[in-house]
């Protein structure tokens, strides 16, 4: 996904999770350069996101089940 961050706030309602300030870590897998501008970037990065607040992140889990 490309630009999630953006597409959270124009998406529909339903049930969210908004974290003003915590502390997480992305692990990059891959870098992939575009064949073209997507929302802005050139380069789109895959991998894993964390939160480091277990509790958040059980939160977290429980949106995408």
């Amino acid at each position: 996904m490309i630009c999630t961050g953006w597409s959270a706030r124009i998406g529909g309602s339903g049930p969210r999770l908004d974290v003003k300030n915590t502390a997480w870590s992305l692990r990059v897998d891959r870098r992939i350069t575009l064949d073209k501008q997507m929302y802005g970037h050139d380069v789109l990065h895959t991998g894993t996101f964390a939160l480091d607040d277990g509790e958040l992140t059980k939160q977290a889990l429980q949106l995408v089940r």
